[in-house]
């Protein structure tokens, strides 16, 4: 019933259009009149293909403000992404912002192309300890200083994981010798060792797997010896450890 009423409202507002300007038909609140129905179906399920392209964009722009003014803001993202309206996708985002749904509020300013607003967002984010909310901010706007920043950070709070993968994207070495030493002396030897093999550095191997040594960690040495390619500890740990 309801699509039968909703198409019979169409059919009028398509006649009136062909007798007056699009703006001056939606300023006199004909395409009005077909929000409530249009937007209880969704932008995924509305056809709006009866109209000229401005009708359409007048139509899905109208229909993004009431959906922010709703506080259904994923909906009203959706109606300026197919508008290319850029204001409105970074007044979407602050909307996010607000009520502290910060990964959306990234995707929503990057579709708006706010690089600014992505600056402010990653580095308050780093700020408040929220660090996949910054790569995320940084990423979008490809900031290495960024980048960067968060890893020596990740570093020093033992957030070792996100600190490798960080390194990793960066490919800086200077960051995965922290990486190493920071993670080696906080005994996180998994995140160490995977550093100091993807950096190949020998001596620290070496120096790893005598620590092993020392602990009675033979499986662990036997895997830096062979890392560093030391045969003769490799040779000493199979003839008395038989392993």
């Amino acid at each position: 019933m309801q699509d039968a009423v909703l198409k019979g409202v169409v059919a009028e507002l398509v006649q009136k259009v062909n007798h007056q300007t699009t703006v001056e038909s939606c300023q006199s609140g004909s395409c009005k009149k077909l929000l409530p129905s249009l937007m209880s179906k969704g932008i995924d399920h509305v056809d709006l293909s009866m109209f000229s392209y401005e009708m359409r964009m007048e139509i899905l722009n109208e229909m993004g403000q009431e959906y922010v003014k709703k506080g259904n803001l994923d909906e009203a993202q959706k109606a300026f992404v197919l508008t290319s309206n850029q204001e409105q996708l970074g007044t979407v985002g602050n909307e996010f912002s607000k009520i502290g749904q910060f990964p959306k509020a990234i995707d929503a300013y990057k579709l708006a192309g706010k690089t600014d607003l992505l600056l402010d967002i990653g580095t308050k984010a780093l700020t408040d300890g929220r660090f996949k909310d910054a790569a995320q901010a940084f990423r979008a706007i490809n900031h290495r200083e960024g980048l960067a920043g968060l890893a020596k950070v990740c570093i020093e709070r033992g957030k070792f994981e996100f600190a490798y993968q960080l390194c990793g994207e960066l490919q800086d070495n200077a960051l995965f010798e922290q990486l190493a030493e920071a993670s080696a002396n906080e005994q996180n030897y998994t995140v160490a060792c995977a550093v100091l093999k993807k950096l190949d550095n020998k001596p620290k191997l070496n120096a790893l797997g005598e620590r092993f040594m020392k602990n009675n960690q033979i499986p662990m040495a036997k895997e830096m010896f062979a890392a560093a390619e030391n045969h003769a500890m490799l040779k000493f740990i199979g003839e008395n450890f038989k392993i």
